[in-house]
Order: structure tokens, then sequence, then C-alpha cells
């Protein structure tokens, strides 16, 4: 969630984790310190040795990319977050009324996920969204040092990247070339769409596909 004042650029990621499986490892203790936490703050300070911990284990689900076959990744996990919440040296802040630019951020975000094949105008979105152009505006900037149909255009040209390295998921949709998978996500001008490409990714489509990554790609 953005309810935080992150600085743009922050690396982000986001676990979901049942409230009913963390009863379920503290069943004689519902007033815990970990679900207190959960309850009442949204900012939690990790310690070093705990966000190392932390750091590792998510590191390496993400070189792994979610794929693992040993059914104790998701407990050690859960460990590694539990043990964060109930250190009691660890600071908080209690969780403050959202701002409207905050609320424009995730739902901006929100949306260009649940259409990554559509672009639209900031006016067409601020009435779809109910949301002002100003907080749409401060609240993608504050968060993601991006106007609003730069948040889109990024979260497009993720979708076109994965696509052009998963020859699978071109096949789901008989997308036979680069030039397919750039118009499904909606960019219609081949060349503002390779100029774009290699701004975000430093590499040309074609090497992407072809899974010629030049030293300094991202």
């Amino acid at each position: 969630d953005f309810d935080l004042r992150l600085p743009a650029g922050s690396r982000l990621c986001t676990l979901v984790i049942a409230k009913d499986e963390l009863l379920k490892r503290h069943p004689q203790q519902r007033g815990s310190l970990t679900l207190q936490r959960w309850q009442n703050t949204n900012q939690l300070e990790l310690r070093a040795d705990h966000a190392k911990q932390l750091r590792d284990q998510i590191e390496t689900l993400i070189k792994q990319e979610g794929k693992t076959t040993d059914p104790s990744t998701a407990e050690r996990l859960l460990s590694a977050v539990i043990n964060c919440f109930e250190n009691e040296e660890a600071e908080t802040r209690a969780i403050k009324k959202r701002q409207a630019r905050h609320t424009a951020a995730i739902e901006v975000l929100h949306w260009c996920h649940t259409n990554p094949c559509q672009s639209i105008t900031v006016d067409d979105l601020s009435e779809l969204l109910y949301q002002s152009r100003t907080s749409l505006f401060k609240g993608c900037k504050e968060h993601f040092n991006r106007t609003p149909l730069e948040v889109q255009r990024a979260v497009r040209l993720d979708g076109v990247r994965e696509f052009l390295l998963k020859p699978n998921k071109r096949a789901q949709l008989d997308l036979k070339d680069i030039k397919q998978v750039a118009q499904h996500f909606d960019f219609a001008s081949p060349d503002h769409f390779k100029r774009r490409f290699r701004e975000a990714f430093g590499e040309q489509p074609q090497q992407t596909i072809q899974g010629n990554h030049p030293e300094g790609a991202k």
C-alpha cells in the first residue's frame, strides 16, 4: 500500500499473509505484539539482523521468480516477518489518515495493472477514478516520480517485456512477433515504442526476445 511517504525509486515488495494464518501460529496470543502492530501501524523499523534475514529470503525468491519446490520456504518467510514485528526494540508509527493524493496514486497503479493493454488520457482517468487531475499528478509524482501517463506507460512496457521474455505467453494469445506484442499493449507507433523500450530497459526489444541482453540492461 502507499499510505507511506516513500522516496521515489524505492524498491517495494508486497507480502500477503492471511490473518487466519497468523492466528494459527498464536492461538493463545490473540493480543500479540504482531497483531497489535498490524492493526495500529503501517511503519515498522527493521533492525539490522532481522532486515538482512528478510531481505535475503525475498531476494532469493525474486531471483527464482517465485518458483520453489521447497515447502518450508513460505514457513521460513512467515517466521522472518513475524520476528520483525515481534521485536520490541523496533519503533513504529501510528497510521495517519490517507490523503487524497495517496489514494489517487494507489488507484492509478491498480487501474494500470488491471488494464495493462489500454492507454487512457489523464482527463478520462480522472473521471473514471473520481479523482481530481491535481491529486493524480501530485500522488503519482510523489510516490513514483512520474506523471500518471508515465506510470501507465511503465506498466505497459513491463507487460511487453514479460511477453518478449516468455514465449508461452505470446503463444497463448497467438502473438507472433514484437510488433504484435507492442500493439497488444496499445503501442501504436513502432518507433515510439522502441525508443521508450530502450529508455526503460537499456536494450532493444529484439535483444530482449532473443535473450541477448547487453551489459547495463535493466
